[in-house]
């Protein structure tokens, strides 16, 4: 069993989906505003495309994961390291699932549903999370894929900003440009 009460992990958990959520709309209607260079495609989507998407939730869930962590006072990591990569996968996969999925039922991408789903999503991670650190059995056993998978993505989302495949997951549709430029 989790050494911290499920109590607390659900109030934490809670509070991380509550402030990814706000963080991925401040990113969403911020980006635009602090420009496409190469600084800002760190952290805020560098366009509109389905992958920069991700990265609404992917940076806010990332740093609150290190606040987290500091504050809950981790004493075995390797459980957190686990729950925290599949919440973090699962939202990505999720959203690109959302978008692709709305956008090509409708044929068209509107904020309004972009801003709830980067809400429900963002929820749906840490829904996720919150169940591997509350579950019995050894899932801690795989921590280095959980922190290899963790700076995977980290990796993936630095690489596919800046240097994007030529494919429409990176295409941004109201332009037409792939990543910073």
């Amino acid at each position: 069993m989790y050494e911290i009460p499920r109590g607390k992990i659900k109030r934490y958990e809670t509070d991380g989906a509550a402030i990814t959520a706000v963080v991925a709309v401040l990113f969403y209607f911020l980006y635009p505003l602090v420009g496409n260079n190469s600084l800002t495609g760190l952290f805020f989507p560098a366009n509109s495309s389905v992958w920069e998407y991700t990265k609404l939730l992917v940076v806010p869930y990332l740093l609150y994961g290190i606040v987290e962590f500091f504050i809950l006072k981790i004493r075995d990591a390797r459980r957190f390291f686990v729950a925290k990569a599949v919440g973090l996968w699962s939202s990505a996969a999720l959203a690109v699932a959302f978008l692709y999925t709305y956008s090509g039922m409708f044929g068209v991408r509107l904020a309004a549903v972009d801003v709830i789903g980067a809400v429900l999503l963002a929820a749906a991670g840490f829904f996720i999370s919150y169940r591997l650190l509350c579950r019995d059995g050894n899932v801690g056993k795989y921590w280095l894929v959980g922190i290899g998978a963790i700076l995977l993505l980290i990796l993936l989302e630095i690489v596919f900003t800046y240097t994007p495949p030529h494919i429409p997951l990176f295409e941004d549709p109201a332009t037409g440009r792939f990543g910073i430029g």
